[in-house]
């Protein structure tokens, strides 16, 4: 029977701390009702007294509100759990300070350091109304390194102890170490990388998104690998829970979120194995092959590139719906292009042809947006001043990609090669664009 009383009496005295402060402009019935509705998803977990809320059964708590949140269609859905977890979080502490529960301080911030920073909580709680943004991508938390390298080494040590326990006997034929090794390590690297969510924080659209598409477009297992991925992963996670690392009901959550996205990923890797095998057949012309990926491999059908910011006019040059859509079909072939030369560049091991194709084209429509410049027109003043915004917007990765653009532009004969090297040195910095007088 759950401790109705001390938690009576623990919200009492939260009313009139120093905690309770802190949510000054939060409506008192609103808080209220946040801590208890949060008492309920703790004390529904086998947890009767306040004084034994443990940092488990704190975190179990959350994650079901947070997976309510996710489910949620409504804009202001983040907004909420915003709110609410502000409001929990304090009552947390000052039941701390005052011994009701039988935490630390300590012990209290290392459990929600993953939860806040994933969502973007960290800090006072922001006034009651403020407008919080709701949780898109552009909002999300700052990329750690420190924090993706902790979580892919706590994934692989776990495939480590799994490897030399009694079960990996038991596991999938034709699963080896190196195999699920890569697939672990793939699907929290992406995962993170992508939506900033690491191993005990996962939900279903995430381990959708990655297994069906970041999985099959980065080439990362062959065709007799590809069927192993989910077997793999089912009995890796069996263990996982077995061990305590993860509670057995998230384990099994993400079972379900795997199993589910299955036949989907290995689909969509058919597909695409099929249509790049009819793009790049044996014996087809590359500029064959480059006219039948328009239409095939065009990452963005729907022309939403047409919709970006752009000047009217810039220079002598006017702003052109033919000249838009006539420069984001020849991203999209410089794209494969690159794809097809890739040894040329510098380009991140295992990058597939999807991709690289989404980036170059969106790299194409974007210059477009800004000098109303084609690839062909490409001046050193746009690329120094592409280059001073990406010096604080893009990491090494994406301005070597960049780079490996410009390079195919001169190794193509889209530009001269004396261009594209002005082109480069303008983009690095190297160059300081200026007009000669006459």
């Amino acid at each position: 029977m759950k401790d109705e009383t001390n938690l009576q009496n623990a919200l009492t005295d939260f009313l009139g701390s120093d905690e309770f402060y802190m949510l000054k402009n939060y409506p008192t019935d609103m808080v209220l009702t946040a801590v208890l509705q949060f008492s309920d998803l703790v004390f529904a977990r086998d947890v009767d007294k306040l004084k034994d809320w443990d940092s488990g059964s704190i975190m179990r708590a959350f994650n079901d509100i947070q997976d309510v949140a996710n489910k949620d269609t409504d804009s202001r859905a983040f907004a909420t759990l915003a709110y609410f977890y502000f409001i929990v979080r304090e009552f947390l502490e000052f039941a701390i300070r005052t011994d009701y529960i039988d935490l630390t301080p300590t012990q209290l911030a290392d459990t929600l350091i993953d939860f806040e920073v994933e969502n973007n909580l960290a800090g006072d709680p922001v006034p009651y109304y403020s407008e919080i943004p709701d949780q898109q991508d552009d909002d999300m938390p700052r990329f750690q390194q420190h924090t993706l390298d902790r979580i892919i080494k706590e994934v692989q040590k776990w495939v480590e102890f799994y490897s030399r326990s009694s079960l990996w006997s038991k596991r999938p034929e034709g699963v080896n170490k190196g195999l699920l090794y890569e697939a672990i390590t793939a699907m929290t690297d992406l995962i993170y990388t992508n939506f900033r969510r690491t191993p005990r924080t996962w939900t279903k659209k995430v381990i959708t998104a990655v297994m069906t598409d970041d999985f099959v477009s980065y080439d990362i297992f062959l065709q007799e690998e590809i069927e192993l991925v989910v077997p793999a992963l089912l009995k890796y996670l069996d263990y996982v829970g077995k061990i305590g690392k993860l509670p057995v009901t998230t384990v099994e959550r993400y079972q379900r979120f795997i199993t589910a996205a299955e036949p989907e990923m290995l689909a969509a890797y058919e597909a695409r194995s099929k249509r790049l095998a009819e793009v790049l057949g044996q014996g087809m012309s590359m500029d064959k092959a480059l006219d039948m990926a328009i239409d095939d491999l065009d990452p963005d059908p729907e022309q939403v590139f047409l919709k970006l910011n752009h000047p009217k006019t810039n220079n002598s040059r006017t702003w052109n719906k033919k000249t838009a859509i006539a420069t984001h079909k020849l991203g999209v072939k410089l794209g494969l292009e690159m794809w097809s030369t890739r040894d040329q560049y510098k380009l991140i091991q295992g990058l597939g042809v999807d991709v690289i194709i989404e980036i170059i084209s969106d790299l194409a429509d974007v210059l477009y947006s800004i000098s109303l410049e084609t690839p062909a027109q490409l001046s050193t003043t746009t690329m120094a001043y592409f280059g001073r915004f990406s010096s604080t917007g893009y990491d090494r990765t994406k301005k070597n990609l960049i780079i490996s653009y410009l390079e195919l532009l001169g190794n193509n004969g889209t530009v001269s090669k004396q261009k594209s090297t002005e082109l480069l040195g303008a983009f690095e910095g190297k160059i300081v664009p200026f007009k000669k007088k006459n």
